[in-house]
């Protein structure tokens, strides 16, 4: 990520921990995930592959078929170019970037969730998602005469035993207001500790992110992050974590 151009991944990891962001987009400190992103990642090129060419997934794939079957489109039923389709929305001077896992004519955009536990999808306040904010705001400015999208966030759990969408129909004018509340505040922040180069031991920490991946939890312990046990027991998790 550019320190000028943030994604949805960027202003997640802002929400998550302050400081773990700037630890990465500043310093470069890498999140390296484990098994499970991997196995994430290639779910989504197998039911990506399906959407775009109707190719089955592999037996294996329990979690891939139980997406598919969930989903609101068949097989082969999306255009290759609207498959990871790159975003490139500007506002009020920001440049926000992502790529949509898949999007369909006439006004329906998705994303695909592979988990271990839907419990925590089930719990998100969607409305507060930077990926369904930026997305929707995206579609609206490509299409200017539409009122109403549909976002569909599917859900499966690494086991295929179910999957489910987190379905929103979104306005244009409820979308304008959360990009300017909620995506663009936090991106304003983000990019100012990165213009500064701010040094991330000095920016606000959030305990209760600590065991949050990667396998081992927050990379920045590695690199001398110690918080205060007080602190510690005073702070909620955050309800919204992750990115992609």
């Amino acid at each position: 990520m550019a320190y000028d151009e943030p994604s949805p991944t960027a202003l997640a990891l802002w929400d998550l921990c302050p400081a773990r962001a700037v630890g990465r987009y500043v310093h470069g400190i890498k999140e390296d995930f484990g098994k499970a992103a991997r196995e994430g990642v290639r779910a989504h090129r197998l039911t990506q592959r399906f959407l775009a060419y109707g190719d089955a997934p592999p037996p294996s794939a329990a979690h891939v078929r139980a997406t598919i079957s969930v989903l609101p489109v068949g097989a082969a039923a999306i255009s290759p170019h609207n498959i990871e389709r790159v975003v490139l929305l500007r506002a009020k001077g920001i440049q926000l970037n992502g790529g949509i896992d898949w999007e369909a004519a006439p006004n329906l955009q998705g994303d695909l969730k592979f988990t271990g536990d839907l419990r925590h999808l089930r719990a998100r306040d969607w409305l507060a998602d930077h990926q369904r904010i930026i997305y929707a705001a995206d579609w609206f400015a490509r299409h200017p005469g539409e009122s109403t999208v549909r976002s569909i966030w599917t859900g499966s759990r690494f086991d295929g035993r179910k999957a489910e969408n987190y379905e929103l129909r979104l306005k244009r004018r409820q979308v304008e207001k959360l990009l300017d509340d909620v995506s663009l505040r936090v991106a304003e922040k983000l990019l100012d500790a990165c213009s500064r180069q701010r040094d991330w031991q000095s920016m606000p920490k959030n305990p209760g992110a600590c065991n949050l991946y990667p396998p081992n939890g927050c990379p920045m312990r590695a690199h001398g992050c110690k918080m205060n046990a007080r602190k510690a027991l005073l702070t909620l998790r955050p309800k919204n974590v992750g990115g992609k």
